[in-house]
């Protein structure tokens, strides 16, 4: 079995259950709530189509997309999973080869999950506003979602290789901080960005010294922001060196 032809039946594993369906159909139905009921009206007095109003839009919808990215790597590590992986790891491929190939799975399954989300929340957009300038929403989903879902990835299967039920144990912890904004949390434990966009306006005042709605991140939030892709990937690496648990 070539490669393309095992990532194609790793992540037609994953997207041909019930589980991943339902997961789907639930993010779907709650970003659309968010769109029709909080966004519609624009956040912070921001026209809806803005960025600081899409900006906010992924930072609530990280949670749901995190908790669910957590579920699939958890998944890797399952007594079922490491059936499969001594049959699999009896043929030529590597441990390694065998962990980088579910990674390369679950990271499909999320682009395609989350793009399915953008897809939906473009057409509410076309339907409710006519807008269509959606290249003004590529830095925040390049600051809002993929770094936290990187960092995600690799601190999930690190954590699996240490051991196999401690990703389940890290699901309520990141989700908790994705729905719960805290007062002077740090800006690198704002996962999914939700603190930065709560505090806004006064992020805004302190930084420009306005209360104009402009769409500003500061260099502390995108240094952060680095800083959970760069650990995310060297978890992925020390995760696929580490010996298969």
């Amino acid at each position: 079995m070539n490669t393309i032809a095992a990532l194609g039946w790793e992540l037609r594993r994953i997207l041909l259950t019930r589980t991943y369906l339902y997961s789907l159909l639930l993010i779907m139905l709650l970003s659309q709530n968010f769109l029709g009921r909080l966004i519609i009206e624009g956040i912070y007095g921001a026209a809806p189509y803005s960025q600081v109003s899409y900006a906010h839009f992924l930072t609530m919808m990280n949670a749901m997309l995190l908790t669910v990215l957590m579920l699939w790597c958890a998944g890797v590590f399952s007594e079922k999973e490491r059936a499969v992986r001594r049959i699999v790891l009896s043929t030529p491929l590597a441990s390694a080869g065998y962990l980088g190939l579910k990674t390369a799975a679950i990271a499909a399954a999320f682009l395609l999950t989350a793009g399915l989300m953008v897809a939906g929340s473009f057409v509410f957009y076309v339907r409710q506003f006519g807008f269509y300038a959606f290249h003004e929403f590529l830095n925040p989903l390049a600051v809002f979602v993929l770094p936290s879902a990187i960092f995600i990835l690799g601190l999930s299967l690190a954590a699996g290789q240490l051991q196999a039920r401690l990703p389940y144990g890290l699901i309520p912890v990141v989700f908790f901080l994705g729905v719960v904004n805290l007062k002077n949390l740090p800006q690198w434990l704002d996962l999914s960005g939700n603190g930065y966009m709560f505090h806004y306006p006064t992020i805004l005042m302190r930084t420009l010294g306005t209360g104009e709605m402009v769409y500003y991140l500061t260099t502390n939030f995108i240094t952060t922001r680095v800083a959970l892709v760069v650990v995310g990937l060297a978890l992925l690496l020390w995760a696929a060196r580490r010996r298969c648990q």
